[in-house]
């Protein structure tokens, strides 16, 4: 069951930025779409190489000299299948290694709140609602973006959450003093919240910094993957040269055979007549 947490306005759930935290993760699975467009490329180029040598091996057999372009083109395409699997293993590497760091992320988030809150029957199954049922990371798992996406809303559900249980010490502090300035003996006790609230206060803003770095690092990583893969699938152009138009090429063959015909004539007519003048003279 999920636990829906109901915001409470507070100087710490404003640090909360999420429509920055969606763009940025929206801009890393954008780079990571074209990356894979780009790996089917690399795909097709691989496939157009092989069919290239197997036309070239019927030419050979047929008695042509192709040299050792054979040779060539099967070490290019051998490069080329080790550069189209290790850009796929490392796509799906890239994406585990997203959802670790947020998932981890997350379970921190979690951990620091249940400190502060009331102790539960079963505490493993209060991080397991807390962090609604995603799973640790399983390297034998192909995560996507959309399951990222939902890490991500789980760990801002879970910042809301422990702004709250944070913001709550202001209560227990006024209450602190309330009682103190009635006579009761409380000791160190305002002291003691009043530092602990500092301490979370400070750990909380620490982990929004870390948030938004953490995806704006891999923003950045995405792009420069993204570059390298498009500097190696650019290697070979898989466009076909235009056949040539039949019936525009028979039209051409017939206009130049009536031109030369035309012309033909029209020469022998003129040595025939340049013939007949020099009889008469």
């Amino acid at each position: 069951m999920t636990t829906v947490i109901k915001p409470i306005d507070n100087a710490l759930s404003g640090l909360i930025q999420k429509d920055k935290y969606h763009t940025k993760l929206t801009n890393i699975g954008s780079k990571y779409d074209s990356m894979q467009a780009y790996i089917d490329n690399l795909g097709q180029d691989i496939t157009s190489i092989e069919k290239y040598i197997m036309e070239l091996i019927n030419k050979e057999n047929l008695g042509f000299d192709i040299g050792s372009s054979i040779t060539t083109l099967t070490f290019q395409k051998m490069t080329l299948d080790i550069d189209h699997s290790f850009y796929l293993s490392m796509k799906k590497c890239y994406m585990r290694k997203i959802y670790d760091d947020l998932w981890k992320y997350t379970k921190s988030i979690v951990d620091a709140a249940m400190e502060i809150e009331a102790p539960t029957p079963d505490p493993d199954a209060t991080v397991r609602d807390k962090m609604e049922d995603m799973a640790d990371t399983d390297n034998s798992e192909e995560y996507t973006m959309s399951t990222i996406f939902d890490m991500l809303s789980v760990a801002e559900k879970n910042l809301y959450e422990l702004s709250v249980d944070i913001a709550l010490f202001d209560d227990l502090i006024a209450s602190a003093r309330e009682k103190e300035g009635r006579g009761f003996e409380i000791g160190n006790l305002v002291m003691n919240l009043t530092t602990q609230k500092k301490t979370l206060e400070t750990n909380y803003k620490n982990s929004i910094v870390k948030l938004d770095q953490f995806l704006s690092n891999n923003e950045k990583f995405a792009e420069k993957c993204l570059r390298r893969v498009v500097s190696i699938s650019q290697q070979v152009d898989d466009a076909e040269p235009e056949e040539v138009d039949a019936q525009g090429q028979d039209q051409g063959q017939d206009q130049g055979q009536d031109q030369g015909q035309d012309q033909g004539q029209d020469q022998g007519q003129d040595q025939g007549q340049g013939q007949a003048d020099a009889n008469n003279n």
